[in-house]
């Protein structure tokens, strides 16, 4: 008994597997990825659906209903001013995922393309971008964050704009790095050997080798602002005559009512020996 193998036609190249296809492929053969990407779209089909999920309104309180444990009626019970607090982390999501990949994307749409210049083109462009960005780290972030949310005005969209370019430095040191090391491998130096322009170079074979690196600081800054969230630079908090007050963040924007700081006083007056 023989075994034939079809070969493709000589002269013939086997047919390359899409980039995107093969990494797939290996995402598949992990589990633990696998379950990871399970739990991530789980979150964003929870933030997408949120209208349509949550059980009640976040913002709606109630005196009758205040820090009851779960039950059936309320899974994850209620806090100290009677709101659902399964309908609030539902609604919640929509918020930390934005106030993390809005973020970082502003500044990966800024700091990649500077990043890959510099990089690749060096010279004088490398020097002026990269004391720019000395410049920039040499300062605090969260310093600069309340500086550009200063400036820009109190809300959740300033806050991400401003983070987002406080961000921006730190992608532009991370690409113009990977593309330092990848503008002297063997087949870039093949590709501008046969005639390809620069432009070409650094967008075709440059900037989908350097990506892995990338990807993997996206993702790490958005959790990292995503935990930061609540203490957003320039966001609007308002106190209801039904709410406790809290600790606000540097910058924010307060509206207190006289009962709301009737309430503060009223609660506070033990501690006062």
């Amino acid at each position: 008994m023989t075994v034939t193998t079809a070969l493709p036609p000589a002269g013939e190249a086997a047919p390359e597997e899409n980039p995107w296809a093969r990494a797939w492929r290996r995402l598949r053969r992990r589990k633990g990825a696998m379950v990871a990407l399970a739990v991530v779209m789980l979150f964003v089909l929870m933030a997408v659906f949120a209208p349509l999920l949550s059980p009640y309104d976040p913002t709606a309180t109630s005196w009758s209903l205040v820090r009851k444990p779960p039950s059936w009626a309320h899974w994850f019970g209620t806090d100290e001013v009677g709101r659902d607090v399964l309908a609030r982390i539902i609604y919640g999501a929509r918020a930390s995922l934005s106030a993390g990949l809005v973020s970082v994307s502003i500044a990966v749409g800024i700091g990649v393309p500077l990043g890959l210049l510099a990089g690749y083109a060096g010279g004088w462009i490398d020097s002026v971008l990269s004391r720019i960005v000395d410049a920039m780290l040499a300062i605090p972030f969260l310093i600069l964050a309340i500086t550009l949310s200063a400036f820009l005005g109190p809300s959740l969209t300033n806050a991400m704009i401003a983070i987002g370019i406080t961000a921006t430095p730190v992608f532009i040191r991370l690409t113009r790095g990977q593309t330092m090391g990848a503008k002297v491998e063997d087949y870039v130096e093949a590709a501008r050997a046969v005639g390809n322009p620069h432009w070409r170079i650094a967008l075709r074979h440059v900037l989908p080798n350097i990506v892995p690196p990338l990807l993997v600081s996206h993702f790490v800054l958005s959790v990292q602002f995503d935990h930061t969230k609540p203490f957003a630079i320039g966001s609007i908090h308002t106190f209801h005559d039904s709410e406790i007050i809290e600790p606000i963040a540097v910058g924010a924007t307060v509206r207190i009512t006289t009962r709301a700081i009737d309430k503060f006083i009223k609660r506070e007056r033990r501690y006062v020996r």
